[in-house]
């Protein structure tokens, strides 16, 4: 079951794929669903010049996985999250 979180009275859930882009206009959430333990997914963001690079904050690169499950994303930016070690499909939804 794919979760979702309402923005702007949107439902919103990505399907993480390698294609899957979205952007966020304020800072908010993002939280992952349907990882299995050992899996997780990297968070990328669109720089200026057109390519995904990966994001980071404070302590590092921005993973999602069963823990930590849900990360703050900056704003304005388009994000790509990329998983691994792929089992199930996952999902990740934002908003605030």
């Amino acid at each position: 079951m794919a979760i979702t979180n309402v923005i702007n009275g949107i439902k919103t859930a990505v399907l993480i794929a390698d294609a899957t882009a979205f952007t966020v206009v304020d800072p908010t959430t993002a939280t992952a669903d349907g990882f299995s333990v050992g899996e997780f997914a990297q968070v990328f963001r669109l720089g200026p010049n057109g390519d995904y690079s990966a994001a980071t904050n404070k302590d590092g690169y921005i993973i999602l996985s069963v823990f930590p499950n849900t990360v703050l994303l900056d704003a304005p930016a388009t994000y790509k999250i990329i998983k691994t070690e792929t089992v199930n499909n996952a999902y990740v939804g934002y908003g605030a």
